[in-house]
């Protein structure tokens, strides 16, 4: 996975450990919901596919400011 291959240079040049959790399920959905139910922190970040991304808008069960 590209983001688990980018963690180690990740981390170096944020100086802060990073943790790789996959969050598998509808559709990119769980994933995605789960993020922007986290703090404001700028510590929780997801990647996923744009065309996933395309399906969770369209879904239109994710709220997102």
């Amino acid at each position: 996975m590209v983001v688990r291959t980018l963690t180690p240079y990740m981390s170096e040049f944020l100086g802060k450990n990073i943790v790789v959790e996959n969050r598998p399920g509808a559709s990119g959905n769980i994933g995605t919901e789960y993020v922007l139910k986290q703090p404001a922190d700028g510590c929780t970040m997801v990647r996923i596919d744009i065309e996933k991304w395309g399906r969770v808008i369209r879904a239109g069960n994710i709220k997102a400011d």
